[in-house]
């Protein structure tokens, strides 16, 4: 699977296309949807891109959602147009805790609230990924919400190959800003943001 920062989305996405003959199949997944405004784009103009570049392509994703990122008048907004666009939401816990440092039930609980959330729209399907990747720090605690992801009927949307697109300095003006160097090639949207990582064989992008 592919983790990246759903900023720089469009720069794997583009890769992707361009190589799409040496790849049998690609699940494309995104963690963390928001609505904050980054330096260089807004959050409903980074948010019409991404939609644009999917649709161009004809490509469905899964969209990981941490509901405490989009429970706002805003957050439901952007889930609507997704929803609208028929992709689909999977569930990233309600508060993006590391499952580490987290007792079991208190985990669960998180989980159930953020399922409460999404259920409501159509496009809800039971796929969870772990914040941080984190799946627990003892066989048991693993072994637990393992026992309770497959009672609620859950799939594990897993990270296979983990990786880093870096960033580097650019000043526009005298002002510093930090923007990954994949902006040079990502044609499909004019204007990106944030870091990537954790590129494998099925896309998975952080907002």
């Amino acid at each position: 699977m592919i983790k990246i920062k759903f900023s720089a989305f469009i720069c794997i996405l583009t890769l992707f296309l361009a190589n799409i003959c040496f790849a049998q199949q690609i699940a494309i997944t995104i963690d963390n949807p928001n609505v904050e405004k980054k330096p260089l784009v807004s959050a409903k103009g980074r948010d019409k891109s991404i939609l644009a570049a999917l649709n161009k392509h004809h490509l469905k994703t899964i969209l990981f959602v941490q509901g405490s990122q989009v429970n706002s008048p805003a957050g439901r907004a952007l889930l609507q147009r997704w929803s609208e666009a028929g992709q689909l939401f999977g569930n990233h816990t309600y508060t993006h805790r590391n499952f580490n440092e987290v007792p079991v039930d208190e985990y669960e609980s998180d989980t159930l609230r953020d399922e409460a959330l999404l259920a409501s729209y159509p496009n809800f399907t039971k796929i969870f990924r772990f914040p941080f990747l984190k799946e627990g720090d003892t066989a048991e605690s693993r072994d637990d919400f393992r026992t309770f992801l497959h009672d609620h009927d859950y799939q594990i949307g897993s990270v296979t190959i983990d990786t880093s697109d870096s960033a580097t300095d650019w000043k526009p003006a005298s002002k510093k800003i930090r923007i990954p160097t994949s902006i040079a090639i990502a044609n499909i949207i004019s204007i990106t943001s944030g870091n990537a990582h954790n590129i494998t064989t099925s896309s998975h992008a952080q907002y």
